[in-house]
């Protein structure tokens, strides 16, 4: 799975070869993003990103971080 934060903290995920923000499981009329405090920060292990979310962990293959 492909995924990215873009330079505002969006997350955004490939689906269908298409990068789509992703909504909030909490908040109905928002995204999901660093200004979260249930947003971790991206971990490298072994060649996978592991990224904590307040619904559990998303695994990537491939990560951007485009944050500064």
């Amino acid at each position: 799975m492909k995924g990215l934060i873009n330079k505002d903290g969006l997350l955004k995920i490939e689906r269908a070869g298409v990068v789509k923000p992703q909504g909030c499981p909490k908040l109905a009329d928002d995204y999901c993003g660093d200004w979260c405090p249930l947003f971790g920060e991206p971990n490298l292990y072994g060649g996978i990103v592991f990224l904590k979310l307040c619904e559990g962990y998303w695994v990537f293959d491939e990560f951007t971080d485009r944050r500064e």
